[in-house]
């Protein structure tokens, strides 16, 4: 037998403290073609909030996930989308919302960059849009508008290349808190290259 069998967990909450604290550490290597290369430009620590500030929970990609307002849009019901030839696998399509191109991204592939690829139909009911209305993250469900205070967020430590835009855990709402500023400089240097990487 192996000595170094990972702990079976039972308690659901342990699971998820186990999961979501697993998402706040560096990835230790790069999946050669994965595409979603991290850039060492986007791993600055973000100013942390000294104040309470109002974030939005949702689920995408299977994720608990918390987004300040200031980095936001709104939320729009799930519409089709028009693909591209070529798109990036992160690029679900193009969404026309208040005569914009919106780029709507599969939320998985910056999540999880190691997971394996799934099918294109999943069951995303809405659009979580960026301040810019440029990109958005598809959503299983929008749960609300809540309160966070700063010293009930497990912050990440110190910059890192890999998903600079997860910020850190709100602990009472056991959500991964996400960095918009990084995730929307990727997107952009992502979109300059053209949709194919």
């Amino acid at each position: 037998m192996q000595d170094n069998l990972a702990p079976v967990l039972t308690a659901p909450k342990l699971a998820l403290t186990v999961y979501l604290e697993a998402l706040l550490r560096d990835m230790p290597e790069q999946v050669p073609g994965a595409g979603l290369t991290p850039d060492a430009a986007l791993a600055v620590q973000p100013a942390r909030p000294s104040k309470p500030f109002a974030c939005l929970l949702f689920t995408a990609g299977g994720f608990h996930l918390a987004a300040p307002l200031d980095g936001l849009g709104g939320v729009t019901p799930w519409a089709p989308l028009t693909t591209l030839p070529a798109q990036a696998a992160h690029i679900l399509g193009l969404l026309s919302h208040l005569d914009k191109q919106v780029r709507v991204l599969d939320p998985l592939p910056l999540l999880r960059p190691r997971a394996a690829a799934r099918p294109r139909s999943h069951a995303a009911h809405s659009i979580v849009l960026s301040a810019s209305r440029e990109w958005g993250l598809a959503c299983e469900s929008v749960s609300g508008i809540v309160t966070v205070h700063p010293e009930r967020v497990r912050w990440r430590n110190g910059g890192t290349e890999t998903q600079p835009w997860l910020s850190g855990i709100v602990s009472d709402r056991m959500c991964a808190l996400l960095d918009m500023e990084p995730l929307a400089r990727w997107i952009e240097r992502k979109s300059a290259g053209g949709f194919t990487h």
